[in-house]
């Protein structure tokens, strides 16, 4: 009997030993199979959370989908916004203008004529932009917030007249 007691332990003892031995095998495989997996979903999205771009790709990048609309805020400094708008006119992307008007006054036919001319003097690929008028009947800095009409843009560039950045910012 003892022998075979003895032939019983021994078992039991090589099963623990073994089943010890492949518990640590066992995670240490696993762990390898989640960092393997971890990195390889790490590289795939990398890309694009570095937001890395192929150069060749950079033209249809730079500009918005459906472009962008220029929304000026204006009060009483006509020739700032005439330099504005010669600035901007000339920006890639560039669909629509629109002036945030708070003047108790509507804008006066020359600055009209002037702002029209100025935009159509340098189409960009025979696109025609007219400049729109917001006529606000009140003076508030609000007003730039409230809603555009005919607005087809994805994108709203919005900045006060006495502000140009270069059109590379824009």
């Amino acid at each position: 009997m003892r022998g075979g007691l003895l032939s019983c332990r021994t078992a039991q003892r090589f099963r623990q030993a073994v089943i010890s031995a492949v518990g640590p095998v066992k995670i240490k495989l696993l762990l390898c199979c989640c960092m393997i997996f971890a990195l390889i979903v790490f590289g795939s999205r990398m890309a694009s959370f570095m937001e890395w771009k192929d150069h060749t790709d950079l033209d249809r990048v730079s500009a918005p989908r459906n472009g962008y609309a220029l929304l000026i805020n204006t009060w009483k400094r006509h020739d700032l916004l005439k330099q504005s708008i010669s600035h901007y006119k000339s920006c890639r992307g560039l669909d629509s203008i629109h002036i945030v008007w708070s003047e108790p006054e509507p804008p006066s036919d020359n600055l009209v004529k002037f702002l029209n001319h100025v935009v159509h003097s340098n189409a960009r690929d025979g696109r025609q932009i007219e400049p729109k008028f917001d006529i606000n009947k009140e003076d508030s800095l609000n007003n730039r917030f409230k809603e555009i009409k005919d607005l087809k843009t994805d994108a709203v560039f919005s900045i006060d007249d006495d502000i140009i950045f270069p059109c590379s910012s824009v």
